[in-house]
């Protein structure tokens, strides 16, 4: 018994090919414009990357390995603090150091993109640095994956899926 309607199986093939063709030069077009689009969310997203940095590392005493520079001596807080200028933030024996006195080092600090990613700097960053022989403005890889999973993919993964659904059927 013969069906009531028959499509011919090559011009189901051709149907499937054509549409894949669509979607591949989409996706081509697409990934030609991947860098552009992660460094946008980088600069759009800058406040939070800093923040992350002087806060969730910086803050905390971390240089960009993760380990503690080092901590304050109870001479730091007995005099140094308390000669002028005054740190902008408490400088308690023991702690670790926050890297935020006059606040020129913080208050300096901005996001460079280029394509090979994102650095960030201050006209500061190299003396510090010099000082305690360590990287500071490079984000540990724990917060480098934050970023990456928080800000860079899903801005990558809107743009494909935006890509995508522009094809018309």
């Amino acid at each position: 018994m013969k069906k009531p309607w028959h499509i011919p199986r090559l011009f189901l093939i051709h149907l499937g090919m054509s549409l894949l063709k669509r979607y591949i030069r989409s996706l081509e077009n697409a990934e030609k414009q991947l860098e552009r689009v992660a460094i946008k969310a980088v600069v759009d997203n800058q406040a939070f990357i800093l923040s992350t940095l002087k806060h969730d590392q910086l803050g905390e005493g971390l240089d960009s390995m993760g380990r503690v520079v080092g901590t304050y001596a109870p001479s730091t807080e007995e005099v140094y603090a308390k000669k002028s200028p005054k740190p902008r933030t408490a400088k308690i024996t023991g702690q670790p150091y926050n890297f935020e006195w006059t606040g020129k080092f913080f208050d300096g600090m901005k996001v460079k993109t280029s394509s090979d990613g994102f650095d960030i700097t201050s006209p500061s960053k190299s003396d510090l640095e010099k000082i305690f022989g360590v990287q500071l403005t490079k984000l540990t890889k724990e917060n480098m994956d934050f970023i990456n999973k928080r800000i860079i993919e899903p801005a990558l993964y809107e743009h494909i899926f935006n890509a995508m659904a522009k094809i018309s059927l």
